[in-house]
């Protein structure tokens, strides 16, 4: 059976995938620690804020205990969106399983080796 084009050009992409990730996970590691790092950033200067804040206003504010609060829920989000990413890295460090094991069942299929050989020996 002579493997059709939109299989062969389906492997080819998903190799380029993986290739790509291997290079552009580092990238990815610090897109995500850098909203961790600034909103506990902003959260530590919020809270020193709100400190102030309550030494001048008293309990009569609560309009500014508002708005520090909503600063402060908004940076605990993105800072779990950075998390989120975090574990998406550290989870797909040495590539997507799902991605490498397509590569392999579809060489397999196909009859044909990847240059260079496989990226990944522990299948």
């Amino acid at each position: 059976m002579e493997p059709s084009f939109n299989a062969l050009q389906l492997l080819r992409e998903l190799r380029k995938e993986e290739k790509d990730w291997r290079r552009n996970r580092w990238l990815q590691l610090l897109a995500s620690m850098v909203p961790i790092a600034g909103n506990l950033v902003v959260l530590w200067k919020l809270d020193t804020l709100a400190q102030l804040s309550g030494s001048i206003f008293g309990e009569k504010s609560l309009e500014a205990g508002f708005y520090l609060s909503l600063g402060a829920s908004a940076a605990l989000i993105l800072a779990c969106f950075g998390a989120l990413g975090l574990v998406h890295v550290a989870r797909n460090w040495k590539g997507n399983r799902t991605r490498q094991l397509l590569i392999e069942m579809a060489e397999r299929e196909l009859g044909t080796k990847r240059p260079g050989g496989s990226l990944r020996k522990d299948f």
